[in-house]
């Protein structure tokens, strides 16, 4: 459960969970809602755990687009609520409204929903030229304004 709310319009957009690492949390764990993701925890004592918030400028986790499976990364934009997603291929054309998720790896778990992208009709192929990469907005599932519930992937267990 949530506990507290950080500074979600400055510097710092986190949440507090009452739980920590005597419940087997660890920094770099993603934190889900019934919505999608909401973060990834930044650091755990024993009874309490901070995530930083998914729109945080700060917020690097990979993602890729449903459909495409196209790679990169999502992370907050400037403004709070907003999120951004950095696309490994500057020329493959995007549709306003495809999903994206998290790609999955050691660190993450894959396929997480995350949001949809935003515009109107194409919206992607139009990067600078010279650019490895293109920039599009995201709409996040989650609303991080009304955080309570959450969950903490933790991983396989080891036995």
């Amino acid at each position: 459960r949530v506990i507290a709310m950080g500074d979600t319009t400055g510097t710092e957009r986190t949440a507090d969970l009452g739980v920590g690492s005597s419940a087997g949390l660890k920094v770099g764990q993603l934190v889900v809602n019934s919505s999608g993701l909401v973060g990834v925890l930044v650091r755990v004592s024993s009874g309490v755990s901070t995530v930083r918030l998914a729109d945080d400028p700060r917020t690097i986790i990979g993602a890729r687009l449903e459909t495409s499976r196209a790679l990169g990364t999502i992370g907050g934009a400037d403004s709070p609520g907003q999120l951004e997603f950095t696309l490994y291929d500057p020329s493959l054309s995007v549709k306003a409204g495809e999903r994206v998720v998290t790609y999955g790896s050691s660190a993450y778990a894959g396929g997480v929903p995350i949001g949809t992208t935003i515009g109107a009709g194409d919206i992607g192929g139009s990067a600078q030229a010279g650019s490895l990469t293109q920039q599009i907005q995201v709409k996040p599932y989650v609303n991080f304004g009304t955080l309570d519930l959450v969950g903490v992937i933790v991983g396989k267990s080891s036995s």
